[in-house]
């Protein structure tokens, strides 16, 4: 909390103070070792914009395995592997970071969510064992669209906003979506942006 000067000059006082309380970024940290999560919780504290709570947070970062329980807050989980990846975005996650990631990129991934954005730690995601990798080639080429389509899905876009940016249906995108993993040998979209990765076809 900022100090407030106490001069009888000063009238800025309430406002620097609501100032100072809405740029707090309240985290909830859940773990399923509480070594782990007090672990957490003491590295996120270093920093100086960075509330602990148990509830009502901005965003939750979340160890593999556990769940914020009763809790609904945006939430950014620590995974191993694709595997890990794939099942936190599929259950709902906003974002995933490998546990071997910085307490600075972690704190700036947490905050990038509570704004609302979405975050893949890309280079995780390329160094992690890829599911029938045997198949991560371009069996078809991909279309103009599709690549248009592609890119989106891997700056962590929904259908919806896709279809949106693009002024098409959302229809037409899970289409194109499906016809992308197709082409891509891929059984998700997590898996299709990361073979995309390795071939080139798209940057992370």
């Amino acid at each position: 909390m900022l100090p407030i000067p106490q001069t009888p000059a000063f009238t800025g006082g309430a406002n620097l103070l609501a100032g100072a309380a809405s740029d707090l970024l309240r985290i909830v940290v859940a773990g399923r070792d509480p070594l782990a999560r007090v672990g957490l919780a003491t590295i996120l504290r270093e920093f100086e914009d960075v509330l602990i709570v148990d509830c009502d947070g901005d965003v939750a970062l979340v160890d593999a395995g556990a769940t914020v329980g009763k809790c609904v807050v945006p939430s950014l989980l620590l995974v191993t592997d694709l595997a890990q990846a794939n099942e936190a975005l599929a259950a709902g996650a906003r974002g995933v970071i490998s546990r071997n990631s910085t307490p600075r990129q972690i704190h700036a991934a947490l905050r990038a969510i509570a704004e609302g954005l979405r975050v893949i730690d890309g280079e995780a995601l390329l160094q992690a064992p890829v599911p029938r990798s045997e198949d991560a080639e371009l069996l078809e080429p991909l279309t103009a669209r599709e690549l248009e389509v592609l890119g989106l899905l891997s700056a962590g876009m929904t259908n919806k906003e896709i279809a949106s940016r693009l002024g098409i249906t959302e229809h037409t995108i899970k289409f194109h979506v499906n016809a992308i993993l197709g082409k891509l040998g891929a059984e998700t979209r997590t898996e299709a942006v990361v073979h995309a990765a390795r071939l080139g076809i798209v940057t992370l």
